[in-house]
């Protein structure tokens, strides 16, 4: 019955081309916005969510108040690692991380010299591949940092600096120091607020000017320099940590806090919370919760303005209909058969403007800077991207499903015997009905301009504060600044 239903529609579409291809076109534009808010939202909701740990792992900053300064900032002093292995044996794993300035690398070889300026390095130790998991090409997770001067590339730098070469055991340089290549991982997800190109293992837990006859000196606990990531117990509660600091390392801040008449007080961030609910200063651009809200309204505002142009467009053609039904009716169609034939019919439509609406986000995500405007790196890869998959088809079924219900249930209650004499003619209820939705659509689309409009206004607004951001002013307050460089080591 089903593949009757199906054969049937497909015969109106060849019937009408002209009317099925605008209810095609229109179904295809709010799938598309549909497949990309899916996009967004799966990138945006499951970021850092692809490391195993991301349930365990914190990130620790810091809120400092001094005079005339009252900053919250992502960054941790390095010496408090050794401080917290010690003080606090819940913690299981401390990982200093530290983000490389702009920096010229090259490889020399006996063919040629390559050399790249890079941003996404970073300098870590030997914990980090304990805590982060990765997916590696060639090389070993548990030793790949365990020496001074060894790295870990990924596939695409791999590429970019050794072509068709086994990059293992070669050197690049970097600040004309060697370094040497002991893995490859693959290229890191788009959903990760710590991305890297190459991480550089050795980074020491104190800087040579904060060392003092016995222990760091107090003021290098207030010139934080690094993200700092804890691995903790699974559920285990932030408040414990809080309640613990003040007796633990309280004194690690004392004697600077005293001079400065300063305060300093521990942040700890859940990982997957740093995207898009996290308030402290660092260098990472973030996720904007406000604007996820707002994608999603528009888009779903754009999808419902889909729905209505089929309602109209087929109750519009409702006459054209009319003899059609009423055939059916006599040979023997209920009112539930004649239902599940336009509800057919609407999907079978929905599903052909899927295929469309992929051809329209490969086109939007790839051929034009939607990508730049909303600052993401979206992709639809349908094949490794399953959940996507699935979405947009539920998308298409749900549209067409939408789209079908109002025509599959006024069609079919047309009066037989004036539909047979010619006379058939809309209802008043009816006409009214597609008079409010006719408004629907032109007040939702003034409605999601506007809204278009003024969202570019706020997302430049944000770009520009973000690209104005120095992590390098704020990370080290001018007092504290000086008092580091007076120090004699």
């Amino acid at each position: 019955m089903l593949f009757n239903h199906l054969k049937f529609a497909t015969r109106i579409f060849l019937k009408d081309k002209f009317f099925s291809t605008l209810n095609i076109l229109g179904l295809a534009l709010g799938i598309a916005v549909s497949i990309i808010l899916l996009l967004i939202l799966q990138n945006d909701l499951t970021y850092d969510q692809h490391f195993a740990n991301h349930s365990r792992i914190f990130r620790l900053g810091c809120h400092y108040e001094v005079t005339g300064v009252d900053e919250q900032i992502a960054y941790a002093a390095r010496e408090l690692g050794p401080v917290l292995r010690e003080e606090f044996p819940e913690v299981q794993t401390v990982v200093p991380v530290k983000s490389m300035e702009r920096t010229l690398v090259k490889y020399e070889s006996k063919q040629n010299l390559k050399s790249f300026y890079e941003e996404d390095i970073i300098h870590t130790d030997s914990t980090y591949f304990r805590v982060f998991n990765h997916e590696f090409i060639a090389g070993n997770a548990k030793s790949c940092l365990s020496d001074h001067h060894n790295m870990v590339i990924t596939e695409s730098a791999a590429r970019k600096y050794f072509g068709d070469e086994d990059p293992l055991g070669k050197s690049l340089f970097i600040d004309n120091d060697s370094w040497k290549v002991t893995a490859v991982i693959k290229d890191l997800p788009e959903n990760t607020h710590l991305k890297f190109n190459m991480a550089l293992s050795g980074l020491p837990d104190f800087r040579e000017w904060s060392i003092g006859r016995r222990q760091p000196t107090s003021e290098k606990f207030w010139n934080p320099d690094i993200y700092m990531y804890l691995l903790v117990p699974e559920n285990y509660n932030p408040q414990d940590f809080y309640k613990k600091w003040p007796a633990r390392c309280a004194k690690y801040y004392k004697q600077t806090g005293d001079q400065l008449g300063g305060k300093y007080t521990p942040i700890l961030e859940r990982l997957t919370d740093i995207h898009l609910h996290s308030d402290l200063q660092d260098s990472e651009p973030h996720g904007n919760l406000a604007f996820l809200y707002a994608f999603t309204g528009i888009g779903t505002l754009i999808i419902l303005l889909a729905c209505i142009n089929y309602m109209n467009l087929s109750t519009a053609k409702s006459m054209s209909r009319a003899t059609e039904i009423v055939i059916k009716k006599i040979v023997g169609s209920g009112k539930g058969l004649l239902v599940l034939s336009f509800l057919s019919e609407s999907i079978f439509l929905s599903f052909i403007s899927l295929m469309i609406a992929i051809l329209l986000v490969f086109l939007v995500l790839n051929a034009t800077p939607f990508n730049q405007v909303i600052g993401t790196n979206l992709s639809p890869n349908f094949v490794h991207n399953p959940l996507l998959l699935m979405g947009s088809l539920g998308i298409a079924l749900c549209i067409g499903f939408v789209s079908g219900l109002y025509p599959a249930f006024y069609l079919p209650s047309m009066p037989t015997v004036t539909a047979l004499k010619g006379a058939f003619k809309n209802k008043r209820s009816s006409l009214v009905l597609r008079k409010i939705l006719i408004t629907a659509q032109f007040t939702i689309s003034i409605f999601v301009v506007m809204c278009t409009l003024f969202m570019r206004e706020q997302i430049n607004f944000v770009r520009n504060k973000d690209l104005g951001f120095d992590k390098d002013n704020l990370l080290v307050l001018p007092i504290l600044d000086t008092l580091a460089f007076n120090h004699v080591p």
